[in-house]
């Protein structure tokens, strides 16, 4: 990869390294935003099937598509919202995922895991800290 300034030659002071890092995080951290609100309809669609997987466990009637539905949903969603700033989300999202594939899934858990995701996802993400 070439670079367009070649770094060995760039004479920076600490202060303007500092602004210039300050700058590109909050350039990323802008740019991560505008792509979590372009995505959060598809993540809010992907939580309520999670929801409705919890749901049907509880009530008896989680049958083999809706756990597979809910295992991949739950698969997506533990390899995506990291990278949205919410680490505690991808935790929740794979206790469910492996949750729904083994033995046959407590309901009591996949509510709770459900409602923990749903109250992360409300929260601000860890990635937009630098935009407050």
């Amino acid at each position: 990869m070439t670079l367009p300034v070649d770094p060995k030659t760039v004479d920076f002071k600490p202060a303007e390294a500092k602004k210039i890092d300050a700058n590109m995080a909050e350039k990323t951290a802008r740019m991560i935003a505008t792509i979590w609100e372009r995505n959060r309809p598809l993540i809010e669609e992907r939580l309520r099937v999670l929801e409705g997987v919890a749901l049907a466990a509880n009530e008896g009637r989680l049958d083999d598509t809706l756990r597979k539905e809910g295992h991949e949903v739950s698969h997506k969603l533990s390899g995506s919202l990291g990278m949205f700033g919410f680490p505690e989300g991808t935790q929740i999202a794979r206790q469910m995922e492996q949750a729904l594939g083994g033995a046959e899934p407590d309901p009591m858990v996949l509510k709770r895991l459900a409602e923990r995701l749903r109250v992360v996802l409300n929260r601000p993400a860890e990635a937009f800290d630098l935009l407050a």
